[in-house]
C-alpha cells in the first residue's frame, strides 16, 4: 500500500485530539499533546472524549476545550457532535486511538487533514487522509512504549520531546478536598496505597500475597492506603478481614466520589503498588512513584512510563497473554510475583524519595 506524502503542518492553527477513552490511554496521550503545545503555541488545541473519561482533561492548561461524547453514542448523538466540531472549522485531527469510533469521529470533525496510525483496526484508517506507519512512530515490533509511539505525532509538529519522563500533571489535583483526602493525609509517612482490583482476572495479583506484603509494610511502620473504586472494595475487604494488622490503615476503595479525588489521594502516598489498571496510570500522572505488577500484559507496551518506576514482570513464555491464558486460570505470571519482590521494591521507591517534578 502506497501512503499519501504528510503535507506540511505548518500552517495548521486549529488541532483536534481524538482519543475518548479509556483512563490510561488518554494519560498516555498527554505528554505527546503538551509537546505539540510547546513547539507550537500559535495552535489551538481541543480534544473529543467520552463522557466516563472527561473528567481527567477538565482543567488541562493546553486544552481550548472539550467535546464530549456519550460512553455509547447514538446516530442523533453523532450527528450533534459532527455540527459542533464542523463549527470549529478544524485544520486538522489526530486519531491517537486507532478504532472505529475514533476514525469516524475524526473524520466528522470535517479537518481536511486526519492523521492516524495504519493499523486499520476496526477500519479506522478508511476515515484518515494519511495514515502513518506504525515503525515510523516508533512501534514496529511492539516493544515501544504507547507513550513514545505518541510523541512520534509531536514530532510531525516539528517537537523535540523528552523521551523517558511523564511530565507531571498538576492540574488533576488543583482544588481537590474532601473527607478522604483528610483521613489519608492524617496516616503517618510513609503512606503506601495498594490497588488491589483490576478489570481482568488475569491482571490480578492473588489475595494472599496482598494480604502478606499489607501485614510486613505495617510491620516496618508503613501506613496502607487501600484504592480502587466500587467494584474493587469487596476483594478490599477480603484482604482486610485476613490481615493481623488493622492500623494504620485507611479504605478508601468505593469512596472516591470522581477520578480527580483519586488522582489527590495517590498524590498524598509516597509509594503505589499496582496492577496493570487506570489507577497505575493515574499514579504516574501525578508523580507518585509506582511499583507496578505485570504478567498477562505487555509492561514494555503498557507499563508505568519513566524510569523511576518499576516493573515486575517474570516474563513467563507464556506472557503476555492478553486475554488467552494458557495456564487453565492459574495466572502464573502474576503468582510469580511473591510478595518478598514487591517489598523490595517498595523499599526502593522509599529510599529514592517522592519524585520531584
Amino acid at each position: 500500500m502506497t501512503l499519501p506524502q504528510l503535507p506540511s503542518l505548518a500552517n495548521v492553527k486549529r488541532l483536534l485530539i481524538v482519543k475518548t477513552s479509556s483512563i490510561g490511554d488518554i494519560l498516555h496521550a498527554l505528554p505527546a499533546v503538551e509537546a505539540i503545545q510547546r513547539a507550537r503555541p500559535d495552535i489551538s488545541i481541543d480534544w473529543v472524549v467520552r463522557k466516563r473519561c472527561a473528567s481527567v482533561l477538565e482543567g488541562n492548561p493546553v486544552i481550548r476545550a472539550l467535546h464530549v461524547v456519550p460512553n455509547k453514542p447514538t446516530m442523533r448523538d453523532l450527528l450533534s457532535v459532527r455540527r459542533d466540531l464542523r463549527a470549529r472549522r478544524y485544520d486538522c485531527a489526530l486519531d491517537l486511538q486507532g478504532l472505529g469510533l475514533s476514525g469516524l469521529l475524526t473524520w466528522l470533525s470535517g479537518a481536511p487533514i486526519r492523521i492516524g496510525i495504519d493499523r486499520n483496526r476496526e477500519g479506522n484508517a478508511y476515515f484518515l487522509t494519511h495514515p502513518i506507519v506504525s515503525a515510523k512512530l516508533g512501534g514496529e515490533h511492539g516493544d515501544r512504549h504507547a507513550v513514545d509511539i505518541l510523541y512520534g505525532f509531536s514530532e510531525l509538529f516539528g517537537a523535540h520531546p523528552k523521551r523517558g519522563e511523564f511530565p507531571e500533571q498538576r492540574y488533576l489535583t488543583d482544588g481537590i478536598a474532601s473527607e478522604v483526602l483528610v483521613d489519608v493525609r492524617a496516616l503517618p509517612c510513609p503512606r503506601v496505597a495498594l490497588n488491589v482490583g483490576a478489570s481482568w482476572e488475569y491482571k490480578k495479583w492473588p489475595v494472599g500475597y496482598w494480604v502478606e506484603l499489607a501485614d510486613t509494610l505495617i510491620e516496618q511502620g508503613r501506613s496502607i492506603v487501600f484504592v480502587g473504586d466500587s467494584k474493587d472494595a469487596e476483594v478490599v475487604g477480603q484482604v482486610k478481614i485476613k490481615m493481623r494488622a488493622a492500623e494504620p490503615i485507611v479504605d478508601v476503595s468505593g469512596r472516591t466520589s470522581s477520578l480527580r479525588e483519586l488522582a489527590a489521594v495517590l498524590e498524598s502516598c509516597d509509594v503505589l503498588v499496582t496492577g496493570d489498571t487506570g489507577p497505575m496510570h493515574m499514579g504516574v500522572a501525578v508523580g507518585t512513584p509506582t511499583v507496578a505488577l505485570f504478567g498477562a500484559t505487555n509492561s514494555d507496551r503498557t507499563g508505568p512510563y519513566g524510569a523511576r518506576n518499576i516493573v515486575l514482570n517474570m516474563h513467563l513464555s507464556c506472557s503476555p497473554c492478553y486475554r488467552k491464558p494458557t495456564c487453565d486460570g492459574r495466572v502464573d505470571c502474576m503468582r510469580a510475583i511473591t510478595p518478598g519482590m514487591a517489598l523490595e521494591a517498595v523499599d526502593r521507591e522509599l529510599a529514592m524519595g517522592k519524585r520531584v517534578a
